[in-house]
């Protein structure tokens, strides 16, 4: 060990020893609270979610379809491209009104 490193750690001591003279033999730490987590989205209503099924039903039907060829997604996309349909639709129901609700007296 050189001097300086030596020196380095013999300060180092000393105030660590201050320290426990000054706060006593432990140290208090205070309770850190775990972080909140987001707060639960509810359940969207019966009417949305008839509308969402509708809209999904129709996409599965007539909305974009997977591509073919170097730019295709291959077997991921047909097996994954309903969740993105299912997306679409949760959206689209989102943003547009059919009026299920009204007529059939879910809301």
């Amino acid at each position: 060990m050189d001097k300086g490193k030596s020196l380095r750690f013999i300060y180092r001591t000393a105030i660590i020893v201050e320290n426990h003279r000054k706060w006593g033999p432990s140290m208090h730490v205070n309770h850190v609270q775990p972080p909140l987590s987001p707060p639960l989205k509810s359940p969207p209503p019966a009417a949305e979610r008839l509308e969402q099924a509708f809209l999904e039903e129709m996409l599965k039907y007539c909305g974009p379809k997977p591509e073919n060829g170097a730019f295709g997604g291959g077997i991921g996309e047909d097996q994954f491209g309903s969740f993105l349909t299912q997306e679409y639709a949760a959206v689209m129901a989102a943003q547009i009104d059919l009026g299920f609700g009204k007529r059939m007296d879910l809301q």
